[in-house]
């Protein structure tokens, strides 16, 4: 078995994360026809008991799983039904004020069960769809927009309470169970926000990777909806430290853009096109692509580690981080069950343009291709994504202010990057 576990911090993570395992349940087979054709195994990302439960951590704000967390009776045993009852009517007379923003409660509609130990509260924040999407802190008026969550240094401040709180020890009081249930991890896979959770995953990605996953290849997915050109100085520096802090201590590390004019829900279905896409594949029974592949293909042994490219629909491009010549590039094609083998090469044609990309100066190795299967309730129709790595990386010099660590660091990576040697190594790897 080749376990993946998902850990998502955040409304828009955990939108992403529940979206895509609500997906995998088109991939599932209930007859033995459809069992022997099976293509995707669902161990790698579901533990098997009396209900499939996906492998996955979830952390929110206070109040963030509505429902879910606090009122379900399978998790409060104790309760009398009336109890259980008067609970929920006096949630619901608050969730109705709030109905036409309902599916910003990213767990109201999740078709799995969570174990309660895989739900994680950040306390000291509070969660409101209508006042306070991206969190306020507990007890604090409403519409103080300027005490959101929103900086690295919130984030970074905030796990460093919980993990003294939790005699250093966090990491442990969370995930570990996720990873005892594993006989043999393949990968683990981030998602997190350029907010304040990115400066909260960068501190639980570090002791993550020191006491789990050191040889395991782990993917960070980290979206804003912001424009770095417009926004306040501490926007972008903290845009900046989760770039960096990602990039230490993860395999691969993709940056996404999101639609400042979408929900939360909204802004998941256009991740989940590259996000659903990209991650099938190492849960297939047959020719499975790994995590591991996948970083090789693109890293290609190097330091560089950061996806600059990445393709659906044009409707999500990396923040900022475009640039013109590829070093490598995969793709994932979702072909027609209709199409011809000869029309499904003539999208890997249009699509990834291999000829293009070897006129401009890519080897010819460094292009991949994978075939991704449609799931039961797809529509007839294809579906291509990509990730690539290009000389984007150096733009991120552009976005500095007058921070001299933060430079000195940003401008070490941009060299590493270019170069794949660390700037404290006298070793070109």
């Amino acid at each position: 078995m080749h376990e993946i576990i998902h850990l998502s911090l955040g409304p828009q993570a955990n939108h992403v994360n529940g979206q895509f395992y609500d997906l995998q349940s088109n991939y599932f087979v209930y007859t033995d026809e459809e069992a022997a054709n099976s293509l995707v195994d669902p161990s790698v990302r579901f533990v098997a008991g009396k209900e499939y439960t996906p492998r996955a951590g979830f952390w929110d704000f206070r109040g963030g799983f509505g429902k879910r967390l606090r009122y379900n009776s399978n998790y409060e045993p104790h309760q009398t039904a009336e109890e259980l009852g008067e609970q929920v009517e006096r949630l619901q007379v608050l969730d109705d004020v709030k109905i036409q923003h309902a599916d910003l409660y990213w767990a109201a509609n999740l078709k799995f069960p969570l174990h309660p130990k895989q739900q994680f509260e950040l306390l000291d924040w509070e969660f409101d769809p209508i006042e306070a999407p991206y969190g306020k802190p507990r007890g604090s008026p409403q519409n103080e927009s300027a005490n959101s969550f929103m900086t690295f240094a919130q984030g970074q401040d905030q796990y460093n309470v919980v993990d003294t709180e939790f005699h250093h020890e966090y990491l442990d009081s969370t995930v570990r169970r996720l990873f005892e249930q594993c006989d043999n991890l393949s990968g683990i896979n981030i998602l997190t926000d350029f907010t304040g959770w990115g400066g909260f995953t960068v501190g639980l990605l570090e002791p993550l990777r020191d006491d789990f996953s050191q040889k395991v290849p782990v993917f960070s997915w980290a979206s804003g909806a912001w424009s770095l050109k417009t926004q306040f100085r501490a926007i972008i520096d903290s845009y900046l430290e989760t770039v960096l802090g990602l990039t230490e201590f993860s395999d691969l590390v993709i940056p996404l853009k999101l639609d400042r004019g979408s929900s939360f829900a909204e802004n998941a279905e256009k991740i989940n096109l590259l996000f659903e896409t990209v991650g099938v594949v190492s849960s297939l029974r047959k020719n499975r692509v790994s995590m591991a592949t996948v970083v090789q293909d693109l890293t290609i042994g190097s330091n560089a580690n950061i996806v600059t490219g990445t393709t659906n629909y044009q409707d999500l491009v990396p923040t900022d981080l475009s640039g013109e010549k590829v070093e490598s590039k995969t793709g994932f094609l979702r072909p027609s069950t209709t199409l011809s083998p000869s029309q499904q090469t003539s999208l890997w044609d249009q699509n990834l343009n291999p000829q293009r990309l070897v006129e401009n100066g890519t080897y010819a190795h460094r292009i991949h291709k994978h075939y991704v299967p449609q799931s039961r309730s797809a529509p007839d129709s294809y579906l291509y994504a990509e990730l690539s790595l290009n000389d984007g990386i150096k733009k991120l010099q552009n976005l500095v202010g007058f921070n001299h660590d933060l430079k000195v660091r940003v401008l070490d990576l941009v060299e590493n990057y270019r170069w794949g040697y660390e700037s404290d190594s006298d070793e070109i790897e």
